[in-house]
């Protein structure tokens, strides 16, 4: 018998399901940002080893998202679907999973309150809707599916789960150490006499379904990719307050400041006022899932946290408590703090992000690497994931040494940078250093093809919703892409008309 917890839950989730997996790949492109996924996808469907570099056998990762790149590459291969539409079912029913997991945790018998919880689940997920490619739905759905092994008392599934989140990400260790600390509370609802046998029971626990899974992946990683940790790539840091890196710092006080003031507010105001009441359950969530994170996250340069991907857990223990303060404390304080996050910070959010990400199906960059993957043989320096080095089988050559295990890292000068005799360099400043002028042409593209061409206006209802949602984005954001083309290119001609026929201008 269907349980009614699962009828809510498909209830308030299937309709979302349909608009995210339906709906909303006809109006986006894979983001640029997550490329790399897509490319250690298919690289491990293709040619059945993990690496970013589909020239090279060398086994290499410089990403944290083994575990959701794998799983996509099993699904897209069992089901025959392509890796875009793989990510979208992998996301979509981690979302699904994520709402039946809060409704486990809430556990509130009002329509209204479960109502509330897929609104504030949505609201976190915009993030991913505009960025197709990111794992922040899936790994959100393994974080509350701690907290809800942890809330109700099963430590068994708690260690599970948390070993899992180990193995994707060994800063989650922090996060979830209070959580597994706190368990340990529970001796105190037992007598003397059985108290003994409880920590040697949890012990033995911890170190067969944490402990141990850990150290097999992590010596796995090691064994396959000749290193523990992934290479990620993180540019130096330019300046420091105290312990904190200086540009991280502000990132996450602005986070906290424009997306979750009101929230964390509310929050902290029923830790004050309910001091008395509240458990070591609740702390351990709070410090676990909040505090935590805004320290680890302000030490080191958030160059790859995209739309504040790593903040997403705080956003998820933030809601977790303002519900189970609802349920369980009746709070009024905490109602008024979610609807004015709600009215005053989640909904403008949500509807910038909508705009803004409906911009990806007019990328110019994706149609002109569409264009220019027909030409085989041909070399790229760039400076970012692209769509260029996506969609060709043109060699790639970062000039940031992204991707590039560190032993072969170059302090690539903008004279080595020539040599290379590249195709075409995807230049990271419209200020062009002097030096490529003689054997480079200069073209600026635009970023979008609004820039240069006038969009119809579509008669079909739902094509003309997302129509007039692209149409509020402010075009002077539009910027200009400089691409720099080798004179002496075999490709040279070609490229040329391509560049042209996009709206790319040369640059006298």
């Amino acid at each position: 018998m269907i349980s009614k917890k699962l009828i809510i839950t498909l209830f308030f989730s299937l309709p979302i399901f349909w608009l995210l997996f339906y709906v909303t790949p006809k109006y986006l492109l894979p983001a640029q940002c997550f490329l790399d996924n897509y490319i250690y996808i298919d690289n491990l469907i293709l040619h059945h080893f993990y690496h970013y570099d589909k020239f090279s056998t060398f086994t290499f990762d410089d990403s944290a998202n083994i575990l959701f790149n794998t799983i996509v590459s099993f699904v897209s291969t069992t089901l025959k679907i392509n890796t875009n539409n793989a990510i979208i079912l992998v996301n979509c029913i981690a979302h699904v999973f994520s709402f039946y997991t809060m409704v486990g945790i809430v556990k509130s018998r009002f329509s209204n309150v479960n109502f509330f919880i897929m609104l504030s689940l949505l609201l976190g997920v915009q993030i991913w809707a505009a960025l197709l490619g990111s794992d922040v739905l899936f790994i959100g759905f393994l974080y509350l599916l701690v907290i809800r092994a942890f809330w109700n008392k099963r430590y068994t599934f708690l260690l599970i789960a948390s070993s899992v989140l180990i193995a994707i990400n060994i800063l989650n260790f922090f996060y979830v150490l209070p959580l597994i600390i706190s368990s340990y509370v529970d001796v105190n609802e037992l007598k003397q006499r059985e108290k003994k046998r409880f920590y040697l029971f949890r012990i033995t626990k911890t170190v067969i379904y944490l402990i141990i899974p850990v150290i097999i992946f992590y010596s796995y990683r090691l064994i396959y990719f000749g290193k523990v940790l992934p290479y990620q790539f993180n540019a130096e840091s330019l300046s420091k307050i105290l312990i904190f890196d200086k540009s991280a710092l502000y990132f996450g006080l602005h986070y906290l400041r424009y997306f979750i003031l009101p929230i964390l507010i509310g929050v902290l105001f029923y830790f004050i006022k309910q001091r008395k009441k509240i458990t070591s359950k609740h702390y351990a969530i709070f410090i676990g899932y909040v505090l935590i994170p805004i320290f680890v996250n302000a030490l080191h340069p958030q160059i790859e946290n995209v739309a504040y991907k790593n903040y997403y857990i705080i956003y998820l223990g933030l809601i977790v408590l303002t519900f189970i303060f609802i349920r369980d404390f009746r709070s009024l304080s905490q109602k008024i703090s979610f609807g004015i996050f709600i009215l005053f910070y989640a909904l403008p959010q949500m509807k910038n992000y909508t705009i803004s990400s409906l911009q990806q199906y007019h990328n110019n960059l994706y149609r002109v690497a569409n264009n220019i993957k027909f030409l085989n043989y041909g070399k790229i320096i760039a400076y970012d994931d692209n769509f260029l080095s996506y969609t060709s089988n043109w060699q790639t050559i970062f000039a940031n040494n992204r991707h590039t295990p560190r032993k072969q890292r170059i302090n690539y000068t903008e004279s080595k940078l020539l040599e290379l005799n590249a195709d075409i360099v995807l230049y990271h400043d419209t200020n062009i250093n002097s030096i490529w002028y003689d054997s480079y042409e200069i073209f600026l593209l635009p970023e979008n093809i609004r820039q240069y061409i006038k969009e119809q206006k579509p008669e079909n209802a739902v094509d003309y919703l997302f129509y007039f949602w692209r149409e509020k984005y402010d075009k002077s954001n539009f910027k200009y892409i400089p691409i720099l083309v080798k004179k002496k290119s075999m490709h040279y001609t070609s490229i040329k008309e391509i560049l042209i026929k996009h709206g790319a201008k040369q640059k006298d």
